[in-house]
């Protein structure tokens, strides 16, 4: 009620004024009027990023063979890709989360919709609207974590437990976060089973199919990653030219010992200061994209030490599986990025930066393998490990058990 007499009063300059001002008010509002659902869903799940739809999607298609899915999105960065799943999937739907134009007496969010069979939430976008949107309803909390949350103060740990009072079910990252929740007080049926899982072992299964279809001389890219010429081959993923000073010593040392080294940049907006770096500390390079020839580039990394930045879009996870070492990035800011995809694609022994505390992934992986990654606060060199082998997980029979404790 009070929250709900605040955005009565908030409205006027939330929906008219704010957007007169701000650009990212003035894309959220197009965003959200221009993304209205009108189909009646079976299901209804919620993401914020395109990272959280990655991580329900194989649910998503599973659920697709019988019921009707809407998809209730908050972030403009998910969007492109949920209207292309949409465009391939006829009985899937979008709908942004109203936002900035939210008003409670005519609510045209989410709560419009009365009763559903299920209800997803994908951590952790608590607005008010969701969690009244999931006592309604049999709602289902995925991929949840407590780090970062146990040390609450009161008045945010008191939130947290009633939002997730809110849910019928919770399923947690990892058996790290089954034991959390746990001592948390969540008295809630819980199951451990990360969904990423899934749709990194389904990628790993189109892995050449996905890389010949996104790369035009893909013969001799294979070629290159497969080439006997180099020591070993080590993938920086996810990379941001800002760890350049912690790696300078290990990619140098690396270039010295003839291996392969490609940097796959985080964001490719950031690869003339990659460049920079590079230039100022003389180490050469090549850059390649999806359309060059990697028969010359191969010719070239043959005869000079020089590092291969790689531009191409969207084969990050698939690149993993070529590779003896990945560095992961991040791990020297907020938190790392993906671990699960180079433990899932292949055999590379896996390091980082010292900042995990945010990543479920890297519990998990240290729980299935501990010897298959390390977290390091300097970088030396990039060891290869000892090639150990992924454990055979029947993760298709962990998945018929999720799908018979959530019961829809």
């Amino acid at each position: 009620m009070i929250y709900n007499l605040i955005r009565i009063i908030l409205y006027p300059f939330v929906r008219f004024l704010l957007p007169l001002f701000s650009s990212k008010a003035r894309d959220q509002l197009k965003l959200e009027l221009s993304n209205v659902n009108h189909y009646e869903p079976d299901v209804i799940f919620h993401v914020s990023s395109e990272g959280e739809l990655e991580q329900c999607l194989s649910l998503v298609l599973h659920l697709l063979k019988k019921h009707r899915v809407l998809i209730v999105f908050t972030s403009k960065s998910v969007h492109t890709k949920l209207e292309s799943l949409c465009k391939q999937h006829e009985k899937l739907s979008m709908e942004a989360l109203r936002i900035v134009s939210y008003f409670p007496f005519f609510d045209k969010s989410i709560n419009k919709y009365k009763v559903v069979k299920a209800f997803f939430m994908v951590r952790y976008d608590f607005f008010p609207e969701l969690i009244k949107f999931s006592q309604n309803n049999r709602s289902f909390l995925l991929n949840a974590t407590l780090k970062n949350k146990l040390d609450s103060n009161f008045f945010e740990s008191f939130y947290l437990k009633y939002a997730l009072s809110s849910f019928n079910k919770i399923i947690v990252a990892s058996e790290k976060e089954y034991q959390n929740f746990k001592s948390f007080g969540v008295h809630l049926p819980l199951f451990a089973f990360d969904l990423r899982v899934l749709r990194i072992l389904e990628r790993k299964n189109k892995c050449m199919d996905t890389l010949r279809e996104k790369i035009e001389d893909s013969d001799n890219f294979f070629a290159l990653l497969n080439s006997k010429v180099f020591k070993s081959k080590v993938i920086l993923g996810s990379y941001w030219n800002s760890e350049f000073p912690i790696l300078s010593l290990a990619i140098k040392k690396s270039l010295k010992e003839h291996k392969l080294i490609l940097c796959a940049p985080h964001d490719l907006k950031d690869i003339e200061n990659i460049k920079k770096s590079f230039n100022k500390s003389s180490i050469d390079y090549l850059v390649c994209t999806d359309k060059s020839s990697f028969k010359d580039a191969l010719e070239s990394l043959k005869s000079q030490n020089a590092i291969l930045i790689f531009t191409a879009k969207g084969v990050l996870c698939e690149l993993y599986s070529f590779f003896d070492h990945a560095y992961i990035a991040g791990g020297w800011h907020r938190s790392i990025h993906s671990v699960l995809e180079p433990f899932l694609m292949g055999n590379a022994f896996i390091s980082c930066g010292p900042n995990t505390h945010r990543s479920t992934e890297f519990d998990l992986v240290a729980q299935l393998d501990s010897s298959r990654i390390k977290s390091y606060n300097r970088i030396h060199d990039f060891e290869i490990g000892h090639n150990t082998i992924i454990k055979k997980l029947d993760y298709e029979e962990q998945f018929r058990e999720l799908m018979e404790f959530l019961n829809i």
